[in-house]
């Protein structure tokens, strides 16, 4: 706990390697190394048969990154933050 109130959780963020496949733009691609090589975020790759199975069901009805994403956070029992309108 150290000086971290106990209401205070560690977020981590991840990017998953289906949601890095999606980023096309140039200057995205850069960025996103970058944060890579400064470890601001972590590289996630799928796990499980059950999660690639979910990811499937999803992505009948989204893109392939929210779909990995959901997956994802459904199996590994994260939370997801996601600007994705539909």
């Amino acid at each position: 706990m150290g000086n971290n109130p106990p209401s205070a959780r560690h977020v981590a963020t991840v990017v998953l390697d289906a949601v890095e496949r999606e980023v096309l733009r140039q200057q995205q691609q850069i960025t996103l190394a970058a944060a890579f090589e400064q470890q601001l975020v972590d590289q996630v790759g799928a796990a499980t048969p059950k999660e690639r199975d979910i990811f499937a069901e999803h992505q009948r009805v989204m893109g392939l990154g929210e779909a990995a994403c959901l997956a994802a956070a459904e199996t590994r029992g994260w939370m997801l933050a996601s600007d994705e309108r539909g």
